[in-house]
């Protein structure tokens, strides 16, 4: 997953680091067997994952592939040859392992994937649970990126607001709540995690929550131009994250959810 958006900004943050990176196909059993066997590994980073749910939901078949045999591939290579060497292994799940819920999602509670992306980070979470290795799951929430695409939130809000060439930009389905962090905070925590070699599941997250109205409406302003919301007929969702299992290890997020979209406007302009 080092060429995805979290795993090239982990990169970046962490160059003090000697990375050994793979380029070849997950999905191979026996590729990733013999490149597991001929490198050594203090600690691993399992970026690597098919993401947009819209993606997922068409491609479904080919993402199981990836997103949970190419993990099972991954671990069950690592715990054949590195099972005494490997420190600590790192999983990027989601919060779309969670069912929606009016309150703070905190680790124990009811897990019921809210989409296909979800239940294939389930099952793979499953997989990495039952091996004896140092395992550390977190479940990201959601964050934006330059490089995504119009399938995330922010980016598909950028484009129908302000790239419109109208003064008032029609919108719906926005009355939900939901968690965003800045990247650069997500990084922050993996590498706390990794600091203390925690094992586990460990919400990522803000614990802040935004109603997707108000990031259109920040936007719109920026942009000198109105919202207006068609009347909700869809039932409003809440996934917003309970973080105090990470916070108490002294970690904090440092961006709120102007700076992300600010700085998401500023990076997708140059």
């Amino acid at each position: 997953g080092h060429t995805g958006a979290l795993g090239q900004e982990f990169v970046k943050k962490n160059d003090h680091l000697n990375f050994i990176k793979f380029k070849g196909n997950l999905i191979k059993r026996k590729e990733v067997e013999n490149w597991v066997k001929k490198n050594d590994f203090d600690f691993f980073f399992h970026f690597a994952a098919i993401v947009p749910t819209k993606f997922v939901e068409e491609n479904y078949l080919f993402t199981k592939k990836i997103n949970i045999d190419g993990t099972k591939n991954l671990i069950n290579a690592l715990s054949k040859f590195h099972k005494k060497r490997l420190k600590w292994f790192f999983f990027s799940s989601t919060s779309h392992v969670y069912d929606f819920k009016k309150t703070k999602i905190k680790e124990k509670d009811n897990i019921l994937p809210i989409s296909k992306y979800g239940k294939t980070k389930l099952l793979a979470e499953n997989i990495l649970i039952k091996k004896k290795l140092n395992i550390c799951i977190g479940r990201i929430f959601s964050f934006t990126h330059k490089s995504h695409d119009k399938n995330y939130l922010i980016p598909s809000l950028y484009n129908r607001i302000c790239k419109s060439k109208k003064k008032q930009v029609i919108l719906e389905n926005l009355n939900h709540y939901r968690d965003f962090l800045d990247i650069s905070d997500i990084c922050s925590a993996i590498s706390l995690l990794m600091k203390k070699k925690k094992v586990g599941v460990f919400n990522i997250c803000s614990s802040q929550k935004n109603n997707l109205k108000k990031i259109a409406i920040y936007m719109a302003k920026k942009k000198n131009i109105s919202c207006k919301f068609k009347s909700n007929k869809y039932k409003i969702t809440s996934l917003v994250g309970d973080n105090k299992k990470l916070s108490n290890l002294g970690w904090r997020p440092k961006k709120n959810i102007n700076y992300i979209i600010n700085s998401y406007i500023k990076n997708i302009n140059r």
